[in-house]
């Protein structure tokens, strides 16, 4: 580093031992005229400025020390640490804290060896230190941290040194410097109380307190591993972002209206922990209230998903406690995802128990789906109950320590010091710690998927001891929402193995969400097809192939579109340069090169390093782990004939790009054009006019890097508008993809989490045609009977493979070359595999299983030994999981490796050359063989072989080297399929265009008097598709997917057309055999959809007369709420004159709401209002004002308010001012609609317009209003002398709140009096002459009569 005069002396220190607890940091609080032990102090890299001691400021007493820099580079020092007492510790901890204020800075500390004062080094090889970052401050701030010595470390007796570092313009002051050391020789031991002197945990009573609940309109069921519905199979779909679920009641009218029949319904388990004295008293309340939801959807034909699993330590309320019981780590875990109660330990469990226990006394007997016992379970623990299984489970494993250091490549002392990779002592917190433990995993594979194995089989004894509590008081399947995929930094997800899962769960809950691209009429890659089979297919196809019982998808997460390969790839040509490559690169620790002018065209950065794009810096070799701010910079140039393009208009440009991470600034030619922020999400700006048209052109990024995997994360181009490929919201197409890849790979049901958009009218169509057919499709999907089988590897590929895990595509082209030579294979498990034989599977692929279980190499020799035939590719079956060894497999082959393929030129099979790719998982290209005895059936370009044929007894192997592409596989197996017999069960004969693969999966499902023939095209481009028929004799066909086309008559074959990335399906019925009837949707639906459409759309206010009413829509959410959520009500507003609007809080001000008569509110859905808790939004305040100044205000709010929701949040802003507040839950015995004391029926009514004419009214869950008696609102509705709705003056205009909001909804309107007092209370606030019920009747939109009629005729 480089010294100045401004540099403070450095002073010789005496390494001379001190104390524990005792300060180590010479002059902390910079008092002393000489600052001895602090050296190096100064700016390097061509700063200017200073590091010195100063009287201007002070946290304490009467000095600091103050860094000033300017320019480039930094300022720094240095602090020469007192030598630690380290009393030959087995453990120590490093207090570090210190005050400080100005600018970002950076602190070090670093570890050296004693006497050389050499840095130390880490386990990886790398300078041992552990950094901090300082977040700027004005005022001074407190920083401290504690960390633990790494082992390591610890036995070489280190010397500390301290560094800081300023990297931006600025000023930085630092005082009360503080380093100490804890090493005693021993962990410090938390308080140890025996459970029952600190934890009380009450039980919760059996009886229940309400009228048994009424079940389905239908009989619900299972059979054969498919759900039913009246006794015949059935598809069941759902939805969770509206239709009831997450306690939302006001849409479960919209359920009904699209045909949905299930829905998630999340209900903690709501343990309300209390301080008593010394005692932790653990209560639950009764959940009576809630299960009125329950009855709602039943009675409204919706099928309860119950998800009690949302565990997450961050809701859980025990965390606030561990300050004072520290012993609630023995049972209370952080790690794990949606997961907090350690399910092997007693408590754990009875705390889930309480919870199942105190709902089910009222649920048991009714129809649920499943019981969500966890919810997308991520198994990650990491707390001494299971450090110490480990050790056990090692032990017997290995035997001895020597064994396992043996295998693991580790030197572990005792097995008391035994630890997993990513949990060692060794790990050093702070910045870097992410990639530091993601390392550790690498180096040390072999320990780390022992822990792995070790986590699956932990989790299972908890599991069954809690499925026989959950026995004892409910009777609903017992149910584990698990994801299974790979690509988790902690494998969490990994830890649920299927296999093991399905020796408690009743029900398969595959969580997975879906893949969907749209390729916009051109060619289909194969990399995003066969990444869209991922999730959307082979994840289905594995659960179906290894167990019998019915699954559904608990959540299927989807928005928009992905960018598929083949439109990126035309982008790129399109582009005015391919800027994946590398650009000009700076990291810095601040944002100070704003300053520098980093973003200027003519700024000089020949002296920056290069960084590839896309890609991440802190995960290349000279950043690793590093945080900051990452500039980039590049140059490209724009033809000069484009300039005329964007002056006549016919052209716009756009910088188009996906992934900053974590969130960034852009400038093109030194003008700033936008901030895109988000690893994952897509920015596009019109770059139009600031384009040098027939020069050079500069783009510059910023990048702000806090997190991890930082940088530009996928794709950046410059292009024409008209050649960019945007993602879209998803439309009826691909709903359909999605909902007929799920029936067709077994699964009964899905519940569909949109993150798109609220609006989806032909939800309705699709979900009753799927329920045409399901009866026939569900059985053949659940049950279907494989002819080729192939190996997933579960513990290998760490889950299922996934784009997450970018390690699908080597195994998925597999998948798919066998999908698209319509013979779907069984893809099973290392330990379903066992049981198959030749004569099952004639055929049996293992794709890249490098390391599988010793009994699963010695069934496959004795597979092919017996007349299987196995196609082996390279990496496969090379080591066994019980010692990490080679299998002989090339003894087995008779087999010889050369070396790694060159990558030059494909493999020629037969007269074709097809590509090689490097793999995703074996990264190469393939491997050089010599084989003994084999028959060669692909070569290489320099005539070697790429493919063998190994006969070895009955059998034989084909041996791929090479990693092919999937046009190779598709024409290697079609010739294997061909010698072992095996045809499909849909045979194609033409597949119409010829401009890309023929991406075609095919399935049959029936009998041959009545069968189902599904297509899905996979691909980009219309197909017109000729397949034969599987029977012999004339059948009449129809068309499942379009009921107008006529039935045809047809024999021996059909032609077909399938659209992109969609399913087509026909139903074929032996002529002379009973139709099947085929119902559309009823045309009485058709019309309301019709007519609410109009209410999804943006509504402004218009140029009329009219009075004017706002309902209020917030953005941002994917429910439907305002108008949408409530027609009736908006209808009613129509009726009684007013021109009805929409709009959200942040577009509305005090002028805005001048023009509205009056402004509806309905709170419910769980995340629509919450922006407006915010104490500082101005939208509360304007709103009063709105009132003051003669506005009318309606809020009804519901009370179905549960741990994940809040729907009272402009209660909490009102009630204050307004001098109420919500009581508690009105239950009446004796006057209660559908047999529910929680709906009550209101029959005391205060004189008032809103409450003209009403005689009852009926109501959903509701509160108790608590009015102050200085309040400006009085009660108008009550319910046993307590009031639900109030209302009143305030200033020139009036204020109406309601507790409930099912009251408006359409299965209610005709009940009571309901539709009078919407009616009422519209016109009062519109200040409209009231009507009669019956005019009041005849302006609905939909009503439970109309849902009626559609559901009879359609049935």
């Amino acid at each position: 580093m480089i010294q100045t005069k401004n540099m403070i002396a450095a002073a010789v220190l005496a390494a001379l031992p001190v104390f524990a607890g005792t300060n180590l940091v010479p002059n902390p609080g910079f008092e002393q005229e000489r600052n001895e032990g602090w050296r190096y102090g100064g700016v390097f890299g061509g700063a200017k400025g200073f590091v010195r001691v100063t009287r201007n400021e002070a946290a304490a007493g009467k000095q600091s020390l103050q860094f000033h820099k300017e320019g480039g580079g930094g300022a720094q020092i240095f602090a020469q640490l007192k030598a630690p007492q380290w009393n030959n510790a087995q453990n120590a901890a490093v207090h570090l804290s210190f005050r400080y204020k100005g600018r970002h800075g950076i602190v070090f500390v670093l570890f050296r060896e004693a006497g050389t004062r050499k840095q130390l080094k880490n386990e990886l090889g790398r300078n041992a230190s552990v950094s901090y970052r300082l977040k700027e401050t004005a005022e001074w701030t407190q920083f401290s941290r504690t960390f633990k010595v790494p082992q390591n470390l610890l036995r070489q007796s280190p010397l500390l040194d301290l560094q800081f570092q300023l990297w931006g313009q600025g000023d930085l002051f630092l005082d009360e410097v503080s380093v100490t050391v804890d090493s005693d020789g021993r962990e410090p031991a938390p308080k140890t109380v025996s459970t029952s002197d600190y934890l009380k945990i009450y039980d919760v009573p059996s009886e229940t307190t309400l009228p048994p609940l009424q079940g389905l309109p239908f009989q619900y069921g299972e059979k054969d591993g498919v759900l039913t519905r009246d006794g015949k199979p059935f598809f069941y779909t759902g939805n969770s972002t509206f239709g009831g679920g997450q306690y939302v009641p006001e849409t479960i009218w919209l359920a009904r209206l699209l045909n949905y029949s299930m829905v998630t319904l999340d209900w903690g388990l709501s343990p309300r922990p209390q301080k008593v004295g010394d005692t932790l008293e653990i209560h639950y309340a009764d959940p009576a209230s809630s299960v009125s939801m329950f009855r709602e959807l039943a009675r409204n034909g919706l099928v309860v998903e119950h998800d009690t699993g949302n565990a997450a330590f961050i809701y859980s309320p025990l965390k606030r406690f561990l300050k004072d019981f520290p012993q609630l780590s023995d049972f209370l875990t952080s790690t794990s995802h949606f997961y907090s109660y350690d399910h092997n330990t007693e408590t754990g469990r009875r705390i889930h128990f309480n919870g199942w226990k105190n709902r089910y006394r009222y649920l048991k007997g009714f129809p649920v789906m499943a019981t969500e016992v966890y919810n997308e379970l991520g198994y990650t623990p990491t707390h001494e109950r299971v450090q110490k299984g480990f050790r056990e489970f090692a032990k017997k494993k290995y035997g001895t320590l020597a064994e396992a250091n043996k295998v693991w490549g580790k030197d572990f002392k005792s097995w008391d010091t035994v630890f997993p990779p990513h949990l060692s002592p060794d790990v050093l917190p702070g910045e870097g710690s992410h990639g530091f433990r993601k390392q550790m995993q690498r180096k040390y594979w072999q320990l780390n998927y022992d822990w792995l194995r070790y986590t699956q089989l932990d989790l299972i004894p908890g599991l069954a001891e809690m499925k026989k509590q959950f026995r004892t008081v409910a009777d609903s399947p017992f149910m584990i929402d698990w994801r299974g995929h790979g690509g988790t930094d902690n494998d969490g997800y990994a830890a649920v193995d299927p296999d093991l899962l399905d020796t408690v769960s009743d029900i398969n809950g595959l969580h997975t969400g879906y893949y969907c691209y749209d390729y916009r009429g051109q060619p289909a890659d194969e990399i995003s097809v066969v990444t869209s089979l991922a999730h959307n297919v082979m994840h289905f196809d594995f659960v179906a192939s290894n167990n019998r019982k019915v699954t559904i998808n608990p959540e299927c997460i989807v928005g928009r579109t992905t960018t598929p390969g083949s439109n990126l790839e035309s982008m790129k040509q399109n582009s005015f340069k391919n800027f994946a490559g590398e650009w000009k690169f700076c990291l810095e620790p601040d944002r100070s090169g704003m300053e520098k002018g980093y973003f200027k065209p003519g700024f000089d950065d020949s002296k920056w390093d290069v960084m590839t794009v896309p890609g991440c810096w802190d995960e290349t070799a000279r950043y690793r782990d590093k945080k900051g701010f990452g500039w980039y910079r590049t140059t490209f140039t724009v033809p000069a004939r484009m300039k005329a393009d964007y002056e006549d208009g016919s052209r716009r440009f756009c910088l188009y790009g996906k992934g900053v991470a974590q969130e960034g600034t852009v400038w093109i030619n030194g003008v700033k054009i936008g901030e895109p922020k988000g690893w994952n999400t897509l920015y596009k700006y019109d770059v139009s006019p600031y384009l040098n048209y027939g020069g050079e052109n500069q783009i510059t990024c910023l990048v702000d890097g806090s997190g991890y995997a930082n940088g530009l994360r996928f794709f950046v181009f410059v292009l024409p508008e008209d050649r960019i490929s945007e993602t879209r919201l998803l439309e009826k197409r691909d709903y359909a993809s999605l909902l007929w890849s799920h029936m067709m790979h077994g699964a009964s049901g899905v519940v569909i989490w949109h993150w798109d958009s609220p609006w989806r009218p032909f939800m309705a169509e699709l979900n009753r045609e799927i329920a045409n057919v399901s009866e026939i499709a569900l059985p053949a999907s659940r049950n279907r009977k494989a002819k080729a089988a192939m190996l997933m590897p579960f513990l290998y590929f760490r889950g299922l493979p996934t784009p997450l895990a970018k390690n699908h595509r080597d195994y998925m082209t597999y998948f798919a070359g066998m999908l698209f030579h319509q013979t779907p294979a069984a893809v099973l498990s290392e330990g379903n595999i066992l049981k198959a034989t030749p004569e099952q599977y004639p055929l049996i692929l293992y794709p890249y299983a490098r390391v599988v279980q010793p009994e699963t190499f010695r069934h496959f020799t004795a597979y092919v030994k017996n007349g299987g035939t196995a196609v082996v590719t390279l990496d496969s079956l090379r080591m066994d999981f019980h010692r990490y060894r080679d299998t002989g497999l090339n003894g087995f082959l008779g087999l010889r490796v050369l070396g790694d393929h060159s990558g030059k030129g494909g493999v020629t099979i037969g007269a074709k050359t097809h590509d090689v790719y490097k793999g995703d998982m074996t990264g190469k290209t393939g491997v050089r063989i010599a084989v003994e005895n084999g028959r060669v059936l692909g070569s290489y370009a320099d005539g070697s072989p790429a493919i063998a044929e190994i006969r070895r007894g009955k059998g034989r192997v084909i041996f791929v080297a090479a990693n092919l592409g999937l046009s190779g596989i598709h024409a290697l197996l079609g010739g294997v399929l061909k010698q072992c017999g095996i045809r499909p069960d849909v045979e194609l004969t033409d597949t119409g265009d010829r401009s890309e693969f023929p991406y075609v999966e095919a399935q049959l499902a029936g009998n041959r008097d009545r069968f189902l023939i599904y297509l899905h095209n996979w691909g980009g481009r219309v197909r017109d598709a000729a397949f034969l028929l599987p029977f012999p004799g004339e059948y009449v066909v129809r068309n499942v997917r379009d009921l107008a086309k006529k039935p045809e008559v047809v024999s021996g074959s059909y032609r077909g057309q399938v659209d992109p990335s969609g399913p087509a399906a026909w139903l074929f019925e032996r002529k002379g055999t009973p139709m099947l009837t085929l119902k559309g949707i009823a045309p009485e639906r058709l019309t309301v959809l019709k007519r609410l459409e109009r209410y999804a759309l943006p509504s402004k206010p218009g140029n009329t007369a009219k009075p004017k009413i706002l309902f209020l829509e917030e953005l941002g959410v994917n429910s439907p709420v305002g108008r949408l959520a409530y027609p009736n009500a908006a209808a009613m507003a129509e009726a009684a004159g007013a021109d009805v609007c929409a709009a959200n809080s942040e577009t509305l001000g005090p002028e805005t709401l001048k023009q509205f008569r009056a402004v509806f509110i309905a709170e419910t859905n769980s995340n629509a209002m919450t922006r407006l808790r915010n104490m500082k939004s101005p939208f509360i305040r304007d709103l009063l004002e709105y009132v003051k100044n003669g506005g009318n205000l309606i809020v009804c709010a519901s009370s179905m308010a549960t741990a994940a929701n809040t729907h009272q949040s402009i209660w909490w802003r009102l009630g204050p001012v307004l001098r109420f507040s919500a009581g508690d839950y009105i239950r009446r015995d004796d006057s209660c609609g559908y047999g529910d004391p929680y709906q009550p029926r209101i029959t005391e009514f205060r004189a008032d317009p809103v409450t003209e004419g009403l005689k009852a009214v009926q109501m959903f869950v509701c509160r108790e209003f608590r009015l102050r008696k200085d309040s400006p609102l009085k009660p108008l509705l009550l319910s046993g002398g307590k009031p639900v709705m109030i209302g009143g003056k305030y200033g020139k205009g009036r204020i109406v709140f309601a507790t409930d909001v099912l009251w408006m909804s359409p299965t209610r309107a005709e009940v009571d009096d309901n539709t009078l007092l919407l009616s009422n209370l519209m016109r009062a606030m519109l200040e409209s002459p009231a009507v009669t019920k019956e005019e009041a009747l005849k302006s609905l939109v939909l009503t439970e009569q109309q849902l009626r009629e559609m559901e009879t005729k359609e049935r």
